[in-house]
């Protein structure tokens, strides 16, 4: 009875403390998990779940060699719920306050990815410091504790289980949940490019290595001219080729389009093409490569559409195809992952120009970059990189939330987060933009200064060199004298 009495008195208590500020109180059974039984408890939990379950967690840490450990017992029972028809949802901090040992959560991030589990980042310019767990909308386990050999055998932890169909809908109301965004195509769909044309060192090699930009935006630009049918024969006057390929009426541009065209019939002889005095135009058909759709890249319209051919380079074009060609064959996709000295192999590429079309896709937000671990002792034995591509946006859209930026906050300070974020390659990230210029006004332009600096000089393949790095160490050199409570709006969308 009198425990009975200690849970009631706990559950009223609770409800007050947990709710009054929000002027919300939930109906609740409450119980206190001791540290020794928090592992216990929670395993039993994640196998009874019948219908969802949603955690977010901080850090999620995989001992290199324990196989049995618990932390893998609690990922090993999350993949089982997914096994029995449970709708399992994991969101995982990316930020590292201490970025040295690397992403803190890649470990259990492929480790659940491989088993079928939905497993999610948060937002890189959010630090995620919640360890709750959700399970069939009504039980929540939420506390102290993270998932960690030493927070699940050593801490002193706190934690509380809950069951409150109220207080269930709160939390998960309150953590957005990041899904991966749909691909944009842009009103035409996608253009169909070949296999055979991307793992050619003879094709796609070749213009890179020679810089045969035209021939290389010609080919793309007659692709998504047949449609998706590489079979019979398309007119095309020069002028409609030049608007396609970007080169100035003012140029002269049939001797251009005239190169390129080729180029593309002589040296590459992926097209053949002739001037026909009764069509008024030139005829052109494609010479087939590959024809199934399983053997093709498709490439959203929105490329064209929104000017991305004209406004990356050459590398960067390159290295965005590869990506979308290497990304959902990877057995971690949309991850992708191969050495710069295999791709060069390969295509016969230089590594100055593979790194050349990673920065461009990096800055202009299109990939985010994942090096291994730096340590020096072993510096030329670290792993690939892991590249993580970004659907294409509007740069329309991204000029426009800058514009309201400097609207919001004033050119100057709008120009000073820019500059911070060029010296870490994310200079086409608006929100990050925001976040610095936030931190300036908490922390004062100095400190933001120095951080940005110390990490800026960093190497270009430093893991350290990212924003959620950055914000960490703008944090770890305030002092927190002259805060000011922050309540500026979020930036509109």
């Amino acid at each position: 009875m009198g425990c009975l009495k200690g849970k009631i008195r706990a559950a009223v208590f609770l409800a007050i403390f947990l709710f009054s500020a929000a002027a919300f109180a939930y109906p609740a059974e409450v119980e206190n998990v001791p540290s020794d039984r928090y592992f216990e408890v929670t395993l039993n939990e994640i196998q009874q779940a019948k219908s969802s379950i949603r955690l977010t967690m901080y850090l999620v840490s995989l001992p290199p060699k324990g196989a049995g450990s618990k932390v893998h017992r609690l990922l090993d029972a999350l993949a089982e719920a997914v096994g029995r028809g449970v709708e399992v949802r994991v969101v995982l901090d990316r930020n590292a306050p201490w970025i040295e040992k690397g992403n803190k959560n890649a470990g259990a991030y492929r480790y659940l990815q491989e088993r079928g589990v939905g497993v999610f980042y948060d937002d890189e310019n959010v630090l995620t410091h919640a360890k709750a767990l959700v399970i069939d909308g009504k039980t929540v386990i939420l506390g102290s504790t993270n998932w960690s050999e030493s927070a699940l055998t050593r801490n002193a932890e706190a934690n509380v289980l809950i069951r409150s169909e109220g207080l269930a809908r709160e939390i998960l109301a309150g953590f957005e949940e990041p899904v991966p965004p749909a691909p944009e195509t842009g009103p035409g769909g996608v253009v169909r490019v070949p296999w055979a044309f991307l793992n050619s060192r003879n094709l796609l090699g070749r213009m890179e290595s020679s810089h045969d930009e035209r021939a290389f935006d010609l080919y793309l630009f007659l692709l998504k001219s047949f449609n998706g049918n590489g079979e019979g024969e398309i007119v095309l006057s020069y002028q409609a080729i030049a608007e396609g390929i970007g080169v100035e009426s003012k140029q002269r541009y049939r001797d251009v389009v005239r190169r390129a065209l080729n180029h593309l019939q002589n040296r590459y002889r992926l097209i053949a093409y002739a001037w026909r005095q009764k069509s008024k135009g030139l005829v052109i058909s494609l010479k087939t490569l590959e024809t199934s759709p399983e053997e093709t890249v498709g490439i959203p319209s929105a490329y064209w559409e929104w000017g991305w051919s004209r406004k990356l380079t050459l590398p960067g074009k390159v290295m965005y195809l590869l990506g979308e060609m290497y990304s959902p064959l990877s057995p971690a996709a949309p991850v992708w992952f191969r050495s710069e000295e295999d791709l060069a192999k390969k295509y016969g590429f230089s590594g100055a120009s593979l790194r050349n079309g990673l920065m461009d896709l990096r800055r202009n937000n299109l990939i985010e970059v994942e090096p291994d671990r730096l340590s020096p002792a072993n510096y030329s034995s670290r792993k690939p990189n892991r590249y993580t591509p970004n659907p294409l946006y509007d740069p329309k859209e991204l000029e426009k939330a800058f514009r309201e930026l400097e609207r919001r906050y004033g050119k100057e300070k709008l120009q000073r987060a820019m500059g911070y974020l060029r010296l870490i390659y994310e200079d086409g990230d608006a929100k990050a933009a925001e976040r610095l210029i936030l931190l300036e006004e908490e922390f004062g332009p100095e400190v933001v200064r120095k951080a940005a600096k110390k990490v800026g000089e960093m190497s270009g393949n430093n893991p350290k060199k990212t924003v959620g790095y950055l914000v960490a160490t703008i944090r770890g050199m305030g002092d927190g004298s002259g805060r000011r409570n922050l309540t500026a709006p979020p930036l509109a969308q």
